[in-house]
């Protein structure tokens, strides 16, 4: 194969994924204008692992473009649909239908300890003890109203 058959080859694959970008990005567009992508959340998270669903989810940013990137990728039909379908849902709605499902874990762990929902997690801040006060990483365990009456 010459070098010029090597470059039409490769323009040729490039061609094709662009039309499968602007394929996949236009119904996941539809599916969300339509208010109907949550309704295949159930297909979606039966067809993908949940675990590769809940890694992607742990990072927000930009989760939609990273869905439409893997139902490009993708050569099966449905594992491209339900990529599709999770890049046209609202991740709240995927949260939730992970939760409901048992799939994401949420309220009370075994340690006693209050495990928060992916979105409400920061940087620097320890988890809600089970008695409902908040805790500071750092503190030692010390509540608010337990530095304030120290201070």
């Amino acid at each position: 194969m010459s070098l010029v058959q090597r470059e039409d080859l490769t323009q040729q694959e490039s061609q094709e994924r662009n039309r499968r970008e602007r394929e996949v990005r236009r119904l996941a567009y539809q599916l969300r204008e339509g208010r109907v992508a949550e309704l295949g959340l159930g297909f979606a998270l039966r067809t993908l692992d949940p675990g590769v669903v809940v890694d992607e989810l742990r990072r927000p940013r930009r989760f939609g473009a990273r869905c439409r990137h893997h139902a490009v990728l993708v050569t099966g039909i449905d594992e491209r649909a339900a990529w599709t379908i999770l890049a046209a849902a609202e991740l709240g709605s995927i949260r939730r239908r992970l939760e409901r499902d048992g799939l994401l874990a949420t309220g009370v762990a075994r340690s006693g300890v209050r495990v928060l929902p992916l979105h409400r997690r920061r940087a620097g801040f320890g988890h809600a003890p089970a008695t409902g006060k908040a805790s500071v990483a750092g503190t030692d365990g010390a509540t608010h109203s337990d530095l304030a009456e120290a201070a």
